[in-house]
């Protein structure tokens, strides 16, 4: 019984070996699958105007409570833009020059998604006291 277990253990090593060899893709294919894709990146800054102007309290008093209502309150300027890289696609130059008329987050994702471009990601960064920028990444 033990020589029939370890001739079992011994012949069954190669094939674990073998499962556990990595795939052998050139590195050619796979910078090729990279490039082929179409890639967006809108960048929003959203400046939000202090409510402490109103209040009559200085800047460091503001709470991040407090920021997110004035975010919320429309109190807020939206600057976009749309990063398209080196590619140059048929609705480029209207959806840049449209981005100066754009005054929501939501109209922005709204003007690419028009075009054929689909949502695959975001970021949001905090980049000063009153303002934040969001990063949407889009493909085609």
């Amino acid at each position: 019984m033990k020589k029939i277990l370890i001739l079992l253990l011994i012949s069954s090593v190669p094939l674990m070996s073998i499962a556990q060899k990595r795939s052998k893709k050139s590195k050619k294919e796979q910078t090729t699958q990279l490039s082929g894709e179409n890639v967006l990146i809108i960048k929003i800054t959203e400046i939000i105007k202090p409510l402490s102007a109103t209040r009559g309290e200085s800047a460091g008093d503001v709470t991040e409570m407090e920021l997110v209502k004035q975010a919320a309150s429309n109190d807020t300027r939206v600057i976009v833009n749309y990063d398209f890289g080196r590619a140059k696609y048929d609705e480029t130059e209207m959806m840049v020059g449209m981005s100066r008329e754009i005054s929501t987050i939501s109209e922005a994702i709204n003007m690419a998604t028009k075009y054929g471009w689909k949502l695959s990601g975001s970021n949001l960064v905090k980049s000063s006291n009153s303002s934040f920028t969001h990063y949407i990444y889009m493909k085609k």
